[in-house]
């Protein structure tokens, strides 16, 4: 392994799978409407609070949640039910970052990409979303990569500019 190459094992946790599916879904005009409607529905329920039958106040602070607080959780829940029941979840996966592209080892198998080949890239405070698709994504967590973190994003960013 060269000097510009890093080696890392990362192993994919409930957490780190719910905030993966957090940002996906609110990112997207679908998540950004639904917050929005929630909003509106608890607008209007705390303008119509006491002028309107019990019923139709209940409704409007189920509609208001929906999107704020059942969705997470629910989302939460779809995380935890995927890392235990997915079994290549269990395994950690052995990254190597260069300078064009990585290779993910888990078990037998092996792939490498380049990091210009890749549908996105997300670089955010706590995570590298690595995406070869539109809504599949290898997920890097920053804190799993340690004192590292800092030299694996230079290598996928330079990685990414080069031409």
């Amino acid at each position: 392994m060269d000097e510009n190459m890093v080696q890392v094992s990362i192993k994919v946790e409930t957490m780190d799978m719910f905030f993966f599916l957090l940002q996906h879904t609110y990112r997207s005009i679908a998540g950004i409407c639904g917050v929005l409607f929630s909003v509106a529905a608890f607008i209007v329920l705390l303008w119509t609070w006491g002028t309107v039958s019990t019923s139709y106040m209940v409704l409007l602070a189920v509609c208001s949640a929906l999107f704020t607080i059942i969705n997470p959780f629910m989302l939460l829940s779809k995380s935890a039910k995927q890392i235990v029941l997915n079994p290549a979840m269990k395994t950690p996966i052995i990254y190597q970052f260069g300078e064009n592209g990585f290779t993910m080892k888990q078990g037998k198998e092996e792939a490498s990409a380049e990091y210009r080949s890749l549908y996105r890239i997300r670089n955010t405070k706590n995570y590298i979303y690595l995406y070869g698709t539109g809504t599949r994504a290898n997920i890097i967590s920053k804190k799993q990569l340690g004192q590292q973190a800092q030299k694996v994003t230079e290598l996928i960013m330079n990685g990414r500019n080069k031409e």
